[in-house]
């Protein structure tokens, strides 16, 4: 994965902020801001790690595809009970009772341990165009290589996408950090940022001045469903954010993200 060859590559530095590319990261920085997209947020999930917060269009949500659900599946409870179909994949856990189950691991390749994001849809839709679909990535990591997999058709036909980025501190290297203005700038061109929230399983490192979480969760809402795109002003976290280890101190979001 994507992921893992940044890894691999900047582990021979030693240091995230070996060759900060100032103007690209400022640029970056600059293009994930948090927006009020006209929706209130409403939380699905338990009250720790596994719990999201989405924009309230769940009343017109009809399937969820959810990687890397490991042992917590309150998101998906939740929305099995507003009958909306989960399709679930995740080759480390064994099958949770009542859902449509795939026990392998997103990829950006087919085989018998692992499934391309295209090929998991195909499988399980006929025809996207009737459907409205939340995408939900939790895959430690390998959440970047997906992003280039998936084809572009797909991606614009979710309406909610949540994603848990890794790595963030790599944009304090030029290469990684070029990683993700790309990855961003295909999402961007289809969504909007209506909420972040640092995992404070992760840690921090200033970058360019900015205290920078590494493990940061997003939620994204297509835009052809936001009625107003305003930068937030208040204060962050949402008061429907939680710790993700309620035995952790929580990890403030840089109000650069928002203001």
């Amino acid at each position: 994965m994507i992921n893992k060859i940044i890894s691999k590559l900047l582990a021979k530095t030693g240091n995230y902020n070996y060759h900060i590319d100032k103007k690209l990261f400022e640029k970056f920085i600059d293009k994930i801001k948090i927006y009020d997209t006209g929706h209130d947020l409403i939380r699905l999930g338990n009250q720790k790690d596994g719990g999201y917060l989405i924009p309230n269009i769940i009343e017109n949500i009809h399937l969820c595809f959810s990687a890397g659900v490991g042992d917590d599946i309150t998101f998906e409870q939740e929305l099995k009970k507003k009958n909306i179909k989960c399709f679930l994949a995740d080759g480390t856990v064994e099958p949770p009772n009542g859902f449509n189950f795939l026990k392998k691991n997103l990829n950006i390749y087919n085989d018998e341990y692992n499934i391309d994001v295209n090929t998991w849809f195909d499988s399980n839709v006929e025809n996207l165009n009737d459907l409205n679909i939340i995408l939900k990535l939790d895959i430690e990591g390998s959440e970047i290589g997906i992003i280039y997999n998936i084809d572009e058709i797909i991606l614009s036909k979710i309406n909610i996408l949540i994603i848990e980025f890794h790595d963030f501190l790599y944009l304090g290297n030029h290469f990684g950090n070029r990683i993700y203005d790309e990855v961003f700038d295909k999402i961007l061109k289809y969504f909007t940022i209506c909420h972040i929230h640092p995992n404070n399983f992760g840690s921090t490192k200033f970058i360019n001045n900015i205290n920078i979480p590494s493990l940061l969760e997003f939620t994204f809402i297509n835009n052809k469903l936001v009625k107003t795109r305003n930068k937030i002003q208040k204060t962050i976290p949402h008061p429907l954010d939680k710790k993700n280890n309620p035995l952790k101190k929580d990890i403030a979001l840089p109000d650069c993200f928002y203001r």
